[in-house]
């Protein structure tokens, strides 16, 4: 079992909220799941930190995570574009 630990976050600048991602929920995040303002996905990882290593198990969870992240924020941000016209 993974002790991986996802927070979604965002920042004001930018169209869609983004994933972070930590060892558990006590340390700092050592990625960054986003998604730019052409909607495409993106890892980013912090330089300067320890070296990071994955199982592959844990690495098919991030993949699995991301991918319900992105899916479900780009579904959110086309419903709220179409609440709009709908008035």
């Amino acid at each position: 079992m993974t002790t991986l630990h996802y927070i979604k976050a965002s920042d004001v600048e930018q169209d869609f909220c983004f994933l972070e991602v930590s060892r558990s929920k006590n340390e700092a995040p050592f990625m960054d799941i986003r998604i730019s303002d052409d909607r495409k996905m993106s890892f980013v990882t912090y330089s300067g930190q320890q070296e990071i290593s994955f199982s592959p198990e844990e690495w098919l969870e991030i993949q699995e995570k991301a991918t319900s992240f992105y899916r479900a924020e780009l579904e959110n941000e086309d419903s709220f574009d179409n609440w709009g016209t709908s008035l």
